[in-house]
Parts: structure tokens; sequence; C-alpha cells
């Protein structure tokens, strides 16, 4: 859970291709408005920010269904990002999943194979 609007909500409903087509009426894959892109990278960037914060990762690989479109918004996600960059928590670089529409999966594929291997 999240604030967003002032009231803890998941993500999700946020943050997210469903999310999108609730708020403006309109698939990621019909959105060319810089504006509605930097809106939606601010809606992503609240939820990126704090894992950002937790795992401290190398590298940010977005995926999924509005990955895809990750050339219409990375540059303003990236900007809002910044906007939260200490010296204590840098902003790693973010890229688009080389599969977006299949990187969950195969995230969740990873995450099985070295969770046994552990074993």
């Amino acid at each position: 859970m999240l604030e967003h609007d002032g009231v803890l909500t998941p993500w999700e409903h946020f943050a997210s291709g469903k999310a999108i087509v609730a708020k403006y009426g309109k698939r990621a894959s019909d959105i060319d408005d810089p504006a509605i892109w930097t809106e939606i990278a601010r809606d992503f960037s609240v939820g990126i920010i704090d894992v950002i914060a937790i795992t401290e990762p190398e590298i940010v690989i977005i995926g999924g269904g509005v990955g895809t479109h990750f050339d219409k918004f990375g540059g303003f996600l990236i900007k809002e990002l910044t906007k939260y960059e200490t010296p204590m928590m840098p902003i790693p670089p973010l890229r688009k999943a080389g599969r977006p529409e299949e990187a969950v999966i195969y995230g969740c594929y990873e995450l099985i194979k070295a969770h046994d291997a552990s074993r």
C-alpha cells in the first residue's frame, strides 16, 4: 500500500495498464500525449522509488504491458525518480526489458530457479 491522493492504495490500482485505462480511457499503446505520460511516470515513480530504497539495485528493468512503451515515458520516469536521489540513494540506470510482455513470467521463473538452487 502506498499513499496516492491522500489515501493508502495498492500501487497497481494507480500505476498499471488497467489503472491507465480507468483514468484516461485509453490503453498505453494509444497514448502519445507527453503530459499524460508525465502523470503516468509520476504514479509509477511512487512505487519504484520505494523498491530502489529497499533493494538498492544496480539497474531497474521495466517490463510488462506498459513497459512495452518505455520509450514514451522513460525520460519522464527518470526525471521523477531523480527528484528523490541522494548520495545515500543513487538512482540506478533504468532500461526497457528485452521482451517486456514476457518479463514478469521470466522474472518469476528465474526467482524459482534461484530458490531451488539454494536448497
